[in-house]
């Protein structure tokens, strides 16, 4: 269950890692991208049995998980649609594949693009790669659970 949202400021100094906005410029296109913690408990599972099943290892296990919004600036000019996206952690770092391949169409559709962080590796690789000290929630477990993390976060979209 998510518990709480919070928007990480942005400043010259702390901006979201792989920024759009650093990059292409967003806001002279009418776009702003906001960088949140997600925090919330979702349960952890575990294999069952060998058909597959399922079961629960530790229920409501607490965790933070980072997400990245790209959205119109007026309301008025958006579309409707939201594009989530768990961003790809192959190389050990953020990949944000699709907006990397149809940020255009969003841009000038108003579509809403969501990236969430999927793995704890990539958030070794972001402060590996910013010279600021990253806040304290970094410190705590990221989110493991992927299922119960995306289905959280699609119900808060």
């Amino acid at each position: 269950m998510i518990t709480r949202l919070e928007e990480i400021p942005v400043t010259k100094e702390s901006y979201p890692f792989a920024s759009a906005e650093r990059y292409l410029k967003l806001s002279e296109r009418g776009y702003v991208e906001k960088e949140y913690y997600m925090y919330g408990t979702a349960n952890v599972y575990e294999t069952a049995d060998e058909r597959g099943g399922v079961c629960v290892r530790t229920a409501d296990a607490p965790y933070t998980n980072r997400i990245i919004v790209r959205a119109p600036q007026d309301t008025a000019k958006c579309s409707g649609n939201v594009v989530v996206e768990i961003i790809n952690p192959t190389s050990f770092m953020e990949i944000d594949r699709m907006w990397i391949l149809g940020w255009k169409k969003f841009v000038r559709d108003g579509d809403i693009y969501v990236g969430i962080t999927s793995k704890p590796n990539t958030i070794a690789k972001m402060m590996k790669s910013v010279t600021a000290v990253f806040p304290g929630p970094t410190r705590r477990r990221m989110c493991r659970s992927r299922s119960d993390c995306r289905s959280q976060a699609d119900s808060a979209i």
